[in-house]
């Protein structure tokens, strides 16, 4: 194998290597030269796995210099398979021969996942046929299953992203790949996608299931469709001709658009759509009215109109020259690179269920539309199905139509609140057009309305953080003796050390685990409002420090005329240092 000696260690907060968390793999190279045969990779990834990869950049001649060079591409590859994490990758020389992978971080599975994979098919492609490809396939396939499993969700992705932007220190639960904690303790929120903590139970369920939420609405007098649930074909036949066409079916209980057909016109057409939603469902499909207008997407948060988007099934434009298809192309080639600038639509696509839409507008993939004629290859407006949105100033809602999102908001004390509403026009009053189509407890989140969130969600007169303080000293029992002295005047102070995890002078129960862990719990603790931690010199040369930044940094005198390296290093990391008499 050409590279040996690997042990890898993570880094939680500020270190020797760089000043934010990072997994730092050392390693030996035997060769350093790339004489590979990297084509071999198409034969152990699958096809479904190397449409996530840029395998055409990956098995270009000449586009890797060296074995280094190719491991970190391939962790970026990884990290990012579904979606740009923004996390940098680099080798760096060591002084001793080694080299050090160091990998940035959010989620310590992700980067496990992906560094392992890259490590593994860097061992296939240098193991000179002692490593079958039948034995690397199935290898491959358990590690990215993993891989995949721990990966965050786009939302997820560009929450931390813009919490990371605006200095929000946020933190993995462990709790599920999906569920972070922005701020800390007494001032902190979790959230679980774009719902958090703070959320009704009761709105949640409600919201979640569209008969029960629609019932609710249409009780308070708010406009909603007809519906009905069915369970089997003949219900459904039965309901769309009591209910009327057009009619829409769609699972009772799904999200992102998934399943759901509308504008169904006859009898023969609810066969197809009832299998549609069923695959998308618990078995409970629901019928309803078709309405007629415009697809608005209102998002409200902590009771503040935080965005309003016209949503667009998606569609191409003709130009009286290019056929569907490649007008399709042209438009995915346009949102690939759209993608790499951070803005996140899908790929369009050509199914059954595009076909269908197209013929009903009377085309064929091939068919040449004339020029600035619109194409819909979707009738649901939402991003999962390829759609777009177009951001509307707020001044084109009708006064009405706000007054009744607020209304819901308070009615179903959810936080950050999505409403689907269909309308002629939004600067109309919902009295006379306008349609409640759906609430959403789980909504899609873009740059923007992230940021409104977490402007809301901790604004200027608020900080994200609570005091922290870092206590440098080989003695534990100067340590308390400091912690003992805050008690005497504060409450909700926790206390942690390699072996201590105090809250209020109390002892907690320590998990098996790193004092980063610790730190987490801490912060996971809605009454801590301050936390003191103890390391020694040698800790933090060997561990680095759990945060990224302490309020307060107290050296006794001993560690200080030991280590002034050390001293001098944490200035950059703490609002202030103070040297402790021994």
């Amino acid at each position: 194998m050409a590279i040996t000696g690997i042990k890898g260690q993570f880094y939680y907060g500020p270190n020797q290597f760089a000043d934010h968390k990072v997994l730092v793999i050392r390693y030996r190279l035997s060769q350093d030269v790339m004489n590979l045969d990297l084509s071999s990779l198409k034969r152990i990834i699958p096809g479904t796995v190397q449409q996530l990869m840029p395998m055409d950049e990956l098995l270009r001649e000449d586009r890797f210099q060296d074995l280094n060079e190719l491991l970190v591409f391939l962790v970026r590859v990884f990290l990012n398979m579904k979606g740009d994490l923004q996390l940098g990758v680099e080798v760096q020389r060591g002084s001793d021969g080694h080299y050090n992978l160091i990998v940035d971080w959010d989620y310590e599975a992700v980067a496990n996942h992906a560094t392992n994979i890259a490590l593994f098919l860097m061992s296939y492609l240098t193991s000179k046929g002692q490593i079958s490809e039948q034995d690397a396939f199935k290898r491959f396939n358990s590690m990215i299953d993993s891989l995949m499993f721990s990966l965050p969700f786009e939302i997820v992705q560009v929450m931390n992203q813009r919490a990371r932007k605006r200095n929000i220190p946020f933190y993995h639960t462990y709790m599920s790949s999906q569920v972070f904690l922005y701020g800390q303790g007494k001032q902190g929120i979790i959230y679980n996608h774009a719902s958090n903590s703070n959320d009704s139970l009761f709105g949640y369920y409600l919201a979640k299931d569209k008969m029960q939420a629609s019932s609710f609405l249409a009780s308070i007098g708010f406009p909603v469709t007809k519906q009905n649930v069915v369970t089997t074909l003949e219900d459904c036949k039965k309901a769309v001709q009591e209910i009327g066409f057009p009619a829409v079916i769609k699972p009772l209980t799904g999200k992102g658009g998934q399943g759901v057909t509308t504008n169904i016109k006859t009898l023969d057409e609810v066969p197809e759509a009832f299998e549609i939603a069923k695959k998308d469902s618990d078995g409970k499909i629901l019928v309803e009215n078709f309405a007629e207008g415009q697809i608005y997407r209102i998002t409200i948060t902590q009771g503040k109109l935080n965005s309003l988007y016209l949503m667009n099934p998606a569609h191409v434009i003709g130009d009286g020259q290019s056929s569907i298809l490649e007008l399709i192309q042209q438009v995915n080639s346009k949102r690939e690179e759209d993608r790499k600038k951070g803005i996140r639509f899908k790929s369009l696509a050509v199914d059954d269920v595009a076909m269908k839409v197209m013929s009903q507008q009377g085309f064929t993939p091939t068919s040449i539309p004339k020029d600035g004629q619109r194409v819909n290859l979707r009738t649901v407006g939402n991003r999962a199905s390829g759609g777009t949105f177009e951001r509307l100033p707020f001044e084109q809602m009708h006064p009405d139509v706000l007054e009744m999102m607020l209304t819901m908001f308070r009615a179903f004390k959810i936080d950050n609140l999505g409403i689907d509403y269909i309308s002629n026009d939004i600067s109309q009053s919902w009295r006379d057009s306008g349609t409640i189509i759906e609430v959403n407890p789980f909504i899609s989140v873009d740059d923007i309305l992230a940021d409104n969130i977490f402007a809301s969600q901790f604004p200027e007169d608020k900080d994200a953080r609570i005091k922290t303080i870092l206590i440098v000293s080989e003695s534990e029992r100067k340590a308390l003796s400091f912690y003992d002295s805050i008690l005497k005047q504060e409450s909700g102070v926790g206390f942690l050390s390699n072996d201590k995890m105090l809250f209020d002078g109390g002892k907690m129960k320590m998990p098996d685990n790193t004092i980063y862990k610790h730190c987490v719990g801490m912060f996971l603790n809605p009454d801590c409002t301050e936390l003191v931690v103890h390391q020694t010199a040698r800790d933090i040369m060997n561990d680095g420090l759990p945060l990224d930044y302490f309020d307060q940094c107290y050296i006794d005198q001993a560690s200080k005329a030991e280590n002034d390296e050390i001293t001098s290093w944490l200035e950059k990391f703490v609002g202030s240092i103070h040297v402790q008499e021994n």
